[in-house]
């Protein structure tokens, strides 16, 4: 995966974190693109991947929850990873139909 400077230094959630939610929450980025569904998480997850107690959790929640989208079921969804995936999985089709493109013109 791309990491893009310019997000990371200028989120304003991410700048409000102490440095300790910065590296924890770079922790959880990059466990998010190892999902099945690659920036969609659930809370638990999040708490988990950052390492928090149940009892820390709710002291750096709301950091935490400044860098997501909370979806109505309740999924955390990391955006910029669920469009670096998606653009992932375009430019992977675009590439897989010319190659079979390609091979087809060579056998004819």
């Amino acid at each position: 995966s791309q990491w893009y400077w310019r997000d990371w230094l200028g989120d304003p959630g991410v700048r409000r974190m102490t440095f300790d939610e910065r590296g924890r929450y770079m922790d959880v980025l990059a466990m998010t693109h190892q999902t099945d569904e690659p920036g969609v998480c659930s809370e638990e997850d999040v708490r988990r991947w950052a390492y928090y107690s149940k009892e820390e959790w709710s002291e750096h929640r709301e950091a935490f929850e400044r860098v997501f989208k909370i979806r109505h079921d309740g999924k955390w969804i990391q955006k910029r990873t669920v469009q670096d995936r998606e653009a992932q999985r375009k430019r992977f089709e675009q590439a897989r139909r010319g190659g079979l493109r390609s091979a087809t013109r060579a056998r004819d």
